[in-house]
């Protein structure tokens, strides 16, 4: 999902590359000015309506307590506002709404009110901000490095300060 820099970067590339951008509706010339400022306008909008995702998603974590690297694989849902289903292939899942926290491994499953917890809240913002491409809600306490990488993107936040920073090294 890009956010207004990214959509810039994309008519660049395609306006410097002489691509033509074709859609059922029309033709996008950006070369041409007028044709620029519409396509970037059409691709905004477009991202805004996205009201929910469905994709698959690898999970891996490094943690220093562990020596090897953990990997999971399971299918992602999102759904406007702010809710989220991250659900493993072995059964576990992670579950979010504008209220709770749920989280299943194993055999057991915990529930917590969101607003209870600070983590939470932030967490919950951060995660929603990463899907629907609103980085100037991510930066905040944050450093971002964004990467690409073959066929995905990775985003690599680092917390600057509080209770984050203390806990946590990098999301």
């Amino acid at each position: 999902r890009p956010d207004l820099e990214e959509i810039g970067k994309l008519s660049k590339l395609f306006r410097y590359t002489n691509t033509m951008i074709v859609t059922p509706q029309r033709i996008f010339d950006l070369r041409d000015e007028y044709d620029r400022e519409q396509f970037e306008r059409e691709l905004k909008l477009k991202n805004e309506s996205v009201s929910s995702i469905k994709c698959h998603f690898i999970q891996t974590r490094e943690m220093s307590v562990l020596q090897n690297v953990v990997r999971k694989e399971g299918t992602f849902y999102f759904q406007r506002p702010g809710n989220m289903l991250l659900s493993f292939n072995d059964g576990d899942y992670i579950k979010m709404t504008e209220e709770w926290f749920e989280m299943k491994t194993g055999e057991n499953t915990t529930t917590t009110k969101i607003s209870s917890n600070p983590m939470l809240r932030n967490l919950s913002t951060i995660l929603s901000a990463c899907v629907v491409g609103d980085f100037a809600q991510m930066i905040r306490g944050f450093s971002i490095q964004v990467q690409s990488q073959a066929k995905q993107w990775v985003v690599i936040m680092t917390p600057q300060r509080g209770k984050a920073a203390s806990k946590i090294s990098q999301i």
